[in-house]
C-alpha cells in the first residue's frame, strides 16, 4: 500500500509548520532570558492568548489579514503593560521571584482561558485566506 503524494505533501506542510511554531516560541523565550534574565513560564500563554485573539476577530470581521495585526498589536501591548507593571520591579531581585510571577501570569492567562466561551470541545473547520488558497477545493 503506498501513501498518496499529496498526503505525503500535507504532512510534511503539517510538521514544517508545527517546527516553525516551536521555533518562534523558542527564540522568544531564548530573546527574553539573553536580554532581561527572566524566565517567563507565561511566555507560551501569552502565545495562546494571541491564538484566540486572532480567532476572535477572524470570526467577528472575517478578515484573517485584520486578525493577525488586531492580534499582534493586542499582545504587544499586553507584553509592556506586564513588563512594566510585573516584571521591571524585580528586575535585580532574586531569579525565584521572578520565576513565581512568570508562573502567575500563566496561572492568570489559563484562567482567563478557561473561562471564556471560545474554549469549546466541538472542533471548527477553517477556510484559508483567499491568498493561501488554490485550485483545490477545501471543502
Amino acid at each position: 500500500m503506498t501513501i498518496p503524494f499529496e498526503l505525503l505533501l500535507i504532512q510534511i506542510i503539517n510538521g514544517i509548520v508545527s517546527g516553525m511554531i516551536l521555533a518562534l516560541v523558542a527564540s522568544g523565550l531564548t530573546l527574553i532570558f539573553g536580554i532581561m534574565d527572566v524566565v517567563n513560564f507565561a511566555h507560551g500563554e501569552l502565545f495562546m492568548l494571541g491564538a484566540y485573539v486572532g480567532t476572535t476577530t477572524m470570526v467577528a470581521t472575517g478578515n484573517f489579514w485584520l486578525a493577525l495585526v488586531v492580534a499582534s498589536v493586542t499582545i504587544a501591548l499586553l507584553g509592556a503593560v506586564i513588563q512594566v507593571t510585573t516584571l521591571r520591579p524585580l528586575l535585580g531581585r532574586d531569579p525565584l521571584t521572578t520565576i513565581l510571577a512568570t508562573f502567575g501570569l500563566s496561572l492568570w492567562a489559563s484562567r482567563c482561558r478557561s473561562s471564556t466561551p471560545w474554549c469549546s470541545r466541538s472542533a471548527r473547520r477553517w477556510l484559508p485566506p483567499a491568498a493561501f488558497s488554490s485550485a483545490r477545493s477545501w471543502a
